[in-house]
Parts: C-alpha cells; structure tokens; sequence
C-alpha cells in the first residue's frame, strides 16, 4: 500500500481530531465504498488517524449503493449503531437511512461525506486564502459598482 499524501492526511486529521473529537478507547466506523481507488484512500486516511488517537477502527467496505438513502447492508447497520463515531465517505449519502437515524439515536457522532474526493480535502491553507481574497476583491467591486449607480451609502440611525 502507498503511503497517504501529507495533505490528505493533515485533512484527515482536522476531520477525526476538531470535527469529531475522537478521543482514545472509543469505537470508529469507517464506512466507504468500492466506486473509486481515490475514496478508499480517504477512508484509509481517516482509519490511520484515528488509529494514531488510540480509538479501535473498523474500516467497512461495501459495495456503492445506487441512491442516496439507500441502505447499507445490515452487519454495516449494526457495526454504525455499536460505534461512538462514523465516518462515512461513500459515493452516495448514507444521511437519510435508518442505519444512520439509530446510530445518531444511540450517541454516535456522524461525518457522512458522500462523493468526496481528494481534490476536496486537499485544500492548502494558501488556496484557500487565495479564495477568500478573491471572494472580498468580487465583494468590493460589487459595492463600488453599487455606489457609482447609486451613490454612497449613508449610514442613518436606527429608529
């Protein structure tokens, strides 16, 4: 198995460590589907960093389902419902089936990320910087244009 990509695995990280707070000792489902190399290797990314908090993880594998909602097979149902913690990184949504409804029910916290890929969580912090940048400069122009159709605006009081 090659290694996981330095940034796949910090996004790995900041998903097991911030988003789901997994602590050690606690039981983590890791269910994904066979639709693509890439979402076998996020999963694989998320199973090593929580394995490296101290928790048991359980990496499930299926086959990908054909709508979202669909149901996973019942030992996967059952695996979700015995776990503190579920990640789901599968090429359909798990979110609206009844596994997840009872998992949530019995305490498990759930990240379902269907259609997921690396490009998604391989986000440098300069590009996402950059993004932002680019979303205040669109921003600006938007108000300048605004204030050379209209004039500036004027702050008055509230009443």
């Amino acid at each position: 198995m090659k290694p996981i990509d330095t940034a796949l695995a910090q996004a790995a990280r900041n998903v097991v460590e911030y988003c789901l707070g997994i602590q050690a000792g606690e039981v983590v489902s890791i269910v994904t589907d066979s639709a693509d190399s890439d979402r076998i290797e996020i999963a694989r990314a998320f199973w090593e960093e929580a394995r490296a908090k101290g928790a048991e993880v359980i990496l499930a594998e299926m086959l990908p389902r054909k709508n979202s909602g669909e149901e996973p097979p019942a030992p996967i149902a059952q695996l979700m419902a015995e776990s503190n913690a579920v990640l789901c990184p599968t090429t359909k949504s798990l979110s609206h089936t009844q596994a997840r409804r009872i998992a949530s029910a019995r305490g498990a916290r759930i990240a379902s990320l269907p259609r997921i890929t690396k490009e998604m969580v391989n986000v440098s912090p300069e590009s996402l910087a950059e993004a932002q940048s680019s979303k205040l400069r669109v921003r600006s122009a938007r108000a300048l244009n605004w204030n050379a159709k209209v004039g500036p605006f004027v702050p008055t009081p509230a009443c």
